[in-house]
Formats: C-alpha cells, sequence, structure tokens
C-alpha cells in the first residue's frame, strides 16, 4: 500500500516537474545556508576543543594591564615583573610558571623582511614543559638550551612562503640588527599569530627588546589534585595583595574554552535562525503548491473515493508528496551547502586559517534531510487534510 502511495506521490511530482523544482527552493536554500555554515562553525568549534584538549585544561593565563588589556609593544603601562612571577611560584597548587615577553617586530631574511612576533622565554625552560603550555613541540630541530644566546626556534608560517626563500634549519634572521641561527622548527597551531612566532632565549631576547624585569605576559599550571578554578582565584588574591591593586587578569583554559564556545553557539544559532527564515517560506511555498494540486485534482480525488480510497488514503498521499518536495531540497541543498563548505574551507586553508575546516558528518546530512521532510509534511497537514474530506459527489462533478 505504501509503495502505491509513493508511485502516485512521484508521479504526481514528475507531471508537474518546474512547478515541483520553484516549490523546492525556498527549503533547497534554507538548508544549504545551514549545512555550509554549520558544517563551518561545528569544525572550528571541534578544533577549538581539540588545541584545548591537547594543552590542557590545568593551565591558568595572567595578563597584565585592566582587564588584561596589553599596550603598545606587548608591554602594559605597568607589566609584571620578576617579584610578581615568585609570587605567583609560591601561591598552594601552582606547579610551573613560565613568564614571557611578546613583540612584534620586524624579521629579516635574506634581504626581504617581514612582520613578526617574537617570544623571548627562559632557557632553562625544556622543550616538554614548553610544549605542556602551549601545546605545541619542536618537529625538526631541537627547543632552546641553557647555553643558547643566538639560537631561535620559529613557527611554521616562516617555513611556509613568507619569503621568497623559504626559512629552513640552520637559516639565519635578523631582528633589530641581532642575528640569530634557526635551531628547531615548531609544529602547526593552525592560528596564524602563532605560527608566525618566533623563539629567542631570554637575556639575548631582552637585549634584543630592549627591556629590563619587564613581563609581558605569566604562563602557569595546576598540581594534579587541585581545583584549577580555586589556584587561578589564589593567584589573583595574592597579585592584588602584592600589586595594590587588580590591575590583571587571571583566566584559565576552562573558562577561556567556555567563553569561546558559548560566542560559537550564540553565532550558530543567529546563523540557524536566518537560515530558518528561508525553511518558512519554502515550506509557505510547498503549501501554496499542494493547494493548487488540490483543486486541480478535485476529480481525481473524486474518482479515487469512488473506487473505494479512504480519506486516510487520499491525506496520505498528500502528506507523502509534500514531504517528498521537502526532502529533494533537503538533498539538493545538503549537496550545494557541502560544497559550499568545502570551498569556505579550501579559501580560509588559502588564507592561512587552517582550524576554519568543515565537518561534514553524516549526522549533519541525516538531521538536514529529516528536517526538510518534517518542514514538508507539516506543510502539506492542511491542503492534504482538505482533499480528505472532499465529498466524492461535488468532487466528481467540480470543473
Amino acid at each position: 500500500m505504501f509503495t502505491e502511495y509513493f508511485r502516485i506521490a512521484f508521479r504526481n511530482l514528475r507531471s508537474r516537474g518546474t512547478r515541483s523544482f520553484l516549490t523546492v527552493l525556498g527549503i533547497f536554500i534554507g538548508i544549504a545556508a545551514v549545512v555550509s555554515l554549520v558544517s563551518m562553525g561545528t569544525g572550528l568549534k571541534n578544533f577549538m576543543d581539540d588545541a584545548y584538549s591537547k594543552v590542557g585544561y590545568d593551565k591558568i593565563m595572567i595578563m597584565p594591564g585592566v582587564g588584561g588589556t596589553m599596550g603598545a609593544g606587548g608591554l602594559s603601562i605597568e607589566p609584571f615583573t620578576s617579584k610578581d612571577v615568585k609570587i605567583i611560584e609560591r601561591v598552594r597548587g601552582v606547579d610551573l610558571v613560565m613568564p614571557m615577553i611578546m613583540s612584534l617586530v620586524t624579521i629579516e631574511h635574506a634581504g626581504q623582511e617581514r612582520k613578526g612576533f617574537i617570544g623571548v622565554i627562559p632557557n632553562h625552560i625544556t622543550d616538554d614543559v614548553v610544549g605542556k603550555m602551549f601545546g605545541y613541540y619542536v618537529t625538526q630541530g631541537r627547543p632552546l638550551r641553557t647555553s643558547d644566546r643566538d639560537a631561535i626556534v620559529v613557527g611554521t608560517e616562516f617555513v611556509g612562503d613568507m619569503y621568497d626563500k623559504p626559512v629552513t634549519m640552520h637559516s639565519k634572521l635578523t631582528v633589530r640588527g641581532h642575528e640569530f641561527k634557526v635551531v628547531g622548527l615548531l609544529e602547526a597551531i593552525g592560528a596564524v599569530q602563532k605560527d608566525s612566532t618566533i623563539y629567542v632565549p631570554w637575556d639575548k631576547g631582552k637585549e634584543v627588546l630592549g627591556v629590563g624585569d619587564e613581563v609581558s605576559m605569566i604562563y602557569a599550571t595546576a598540581k594534579n589534585g587541585f581545583d584549577v578554578e580555586k589556584v587561578a582565584a589564589d593567584i589573583r588574591e595574592e597579585l592584588e595583595d602584592h600589586r595594590g591593586k587588580e590591575d590583571f587578569a587571571v583566566n584559565t583554559l576552562a573558562t577561556m574554552s567556555a567563553m569561546v564556545m558559548a560566542g560559537m553557539l550564540a553565532v550558530q544559532g543567529l546563523i540557524i535562525g536566518m537560515a530558518a527564515i528561508s525553511l518558512v517560506v519554502g515550506g509557505i511555498g510547498i503549501m501554496n503548491t499542494m493547494y493548487t494540486s488540490v483543486l486541480e485534482r478535485t476529480q481525481e480525488i473524486g474518482i479515487l473515493k469512488a473506487v473505494g480510497a479512504r480519506n486516510g488514503d487520499i491525506m496520505m498521499i498528500f502528506l507523502i508528496e509534500s514531504g517528498m518536495l521537502g526532502t529533494v531540497g533537503g538533498i539538493l541543498g545538503c549537496l550545494v551547502g557541502v560544497g559550499l563548505g568545502l570551498l569556505m574551507g579550501v579559501g580560509a586553508r588559502s588564507a592561512g586559517i587552517s582550524a576554519m575546516q568543515p565537518d561534514l558528518g553524516i549526522h549533519l546530512w541525516i538531521g538536514s534531510i529529516a528536517f526538510s521532510f518534517i518542514v514538508g509534511s507539516a506543510s502539506g497537514l492542511l491542503p492534504a487534510m482538505q482533499a480528505a474530506n472532499l465529498h466524492p459527489v461535488e468532487a466528481l462533478r467540480y470543473e
């Protein structure tokens, strides 16, 4: 019986091919927008979640300035000092503490100058600790050693097409008249800023930047078994007592992750809401088409009832027909949405934003097509009820 329902519905849609195609456009556009944009948003969310998990949720970032706002050159008006580092090291529950100086500089290689970030870190901090702090590691060469002075470790952007002559192991880079030799290459992070950073030894880096006891930011990790949020609160309290005011920000990676995820969910909700307008328009289009179909096929309905078709049979035929309109729109929308998502991923990759890659899981396909079928069926409910309630005699006399 259901096979016959589908056969009749398919025959009716095929006989009105142009109208059926125009009807599904609203569903098609809405689903294409949802699939492409949600796939990109989900892909970015997965990347961020993976990155945060890789780094670990025991990380605490202490940034100077009111609200953690950095000043010009990477230093705040009242930067941290080595005394602040010692205060943090004494806080109960703190495991590792790593001060860092960051600044935007001009980096010269093979006669070309490019902008990049310089990160100054203490030489005694091993590659394992840097990996624990930042979640990336030296993949070629070696990390900085205690004895290093003119050595640097560089991000992957320098190995790419930043310069006409690619940077390799043992290449020479010049920063503010000081020449450094590349001893290590970092694995890709996916964020342009981090992948465009070079790391230099503490004493030499401070000499290059011309800074004294200042520290741009401080990273810390909590010991196993300690509540990271409690440790962060203790750091905030101890620093405020030492500095006399709270002119800094203390954030845990878990808090930052939750904020980023909440923002991304809000954006995704907005995107879906905007696409829903197109789906509503598509649903209205299906309803209008089905009402027209009922009028055009009134005599056919009367004949079906005259030969024994029940109201439920008539209603099912029209519901399946409207559901098929929605499903076709959903399938076409998924195909186009996937194509758009892949194109946006390629564009993001070419722009150096490797994190922006679509997540085209089967759940997105199934959910989108199922939702399209539901929208189509719901839109055809009232026309189907009208068709089912037609009186056989009046339907047969309708012209």
